[in-house]
């Protein structure tokens, strides 16, 4: 048990970094409707704290420890895009169990408001080929500063979720199309069986001829006006514009192959997903070890893709 003059120590020092969070909640990191909602979380916070420290602890279920709040309010900050079902999928790949619900409540109760929910889930199980063997492959285009177009090629591993291949040009073509699998077969990266395409003008029917001589793959292309038979591949348009895309200044074709080349990295190894249950693409088998005792948790921040992303780590 602390004394009295210990506890009158700690509670001034904690009131006095929630005032200085606050201030830089309403500064810099301003994610609410009304600047009171921040300003009640942190009233509440200190009222928290002060009534876990000077009153002893009432019957029923133990309340979330005040270091894993703060573990998610420094989440939210350090990623404003992130909402509590990212924040619990980030602990749970830490080690911490904690219900998207609470994190929820948590971020409520502190001011910060969690970005709404426009779609539901989707169901993958509607697609007719799935599995490990099984790529999807689509393009996206954005225009860099100097008004050019440039193309973005992308392939994802169905099952894994992994991105196998990204490929940046300012004029797509049959030719560079092929190469880019080549390239594949250079870095003996092994074929799938099938590989699910859309109706882009590129795609003529040479594709299903040549692909299944030089690369043994056979072609599934989903119906017209139909994208959400090639779901996993343009959540992963969403995720890469939402995430990187929108965020940074598009100079050229060279700056822009830089950022998706170690935005590549993030999204395999560090990234958790919602179609994995909160596990990476890399390490979606390697089972998470549980923390038993809460109240020593401590973490480190890394920083990813020059900044624009934050990891959060457990240290001993």
């Amino acid at each position: 048990m602390h004394s009295f003059f210990t506890k009158i120590k700690i509670s001034y020092h904690y009131m006095r970094r929630v005032l200085a969070e606050l201030l830089l909640d309403l500064y810099f990191y301003y994610t609410s409707c009304f600047p009171l909602l921040l300003i009640i979380g942190a009233y509440k916070r200190i009222k928290r704290r002060l009534k876990i420290l000077w009153l002893p602890k009432g019957p029923g279920r133990p309340a979330v420890p005040e270091n894993i709040v703060d573990l998610i309010l420094d989440m939210k900050r350090s990623n404003l895009l992130w909402g509590a079902l990212r924040i619990s999928q980030e602990l749970n790949l830490m080690g911490i169990s904690l219900h998207k619900r609470t994190v929820s409540e948590i971020l409520k109760e502190n001011g910060f408001t969690t970005p709404p929910m426009k779609f539901g889930q989707p169901t993958w199980e509607s697609l007719i080929v799935s599995g490990r063997e099984t790529w999807a492959m689509d393009f996206c285009n954005v225009i860099d500063l100097k008004l050019f177009q440039i193309y973005i090629l992308g392939i994802i591993n169905i099952g894994t979720r992994e991105i196998v291949w990204h490929a940046i040009t300012l004029y797509p073509t049959r030719e560079w199309l092929i190469q880019q699998f080549r390239n594949l077969a250079i870095d003996e990266i092994a074929f799938p069986d099938y590989l699910i395409i859309d109706n882009d003008g590129i795609y003529g029917h040479w594709i299903d001829t040549v692909f299944l001589e030089y690369f043994d793959i056979k072609i599934f292309r989903i119906q017209k006006r139909c994208p959400w038979q090639n779901g996993k591949m343009e959540r992963y348009w969403r995720s890469i514009q939402n995430e990187l895309i929108f965020r940074i200044p598009i100079q050229n074709e060279f700056t822009f192959r830089y950022f998706c080349r170690n935005y590549q990295v993030y999204f395999n190894e560090v990234r958790p997903h919602q179609g994995l249950l909160g596990k990476t693409p890399i390490n979606k088998i390697l089972e998470q070890s549980r923390i038993v005792d809460l109240c020593a948790v401590r973490y480190k921040k890394i920083k990813h893709v020059h900044g624009l992303f934050t990891e959060f780590k457990i240290t001993a």
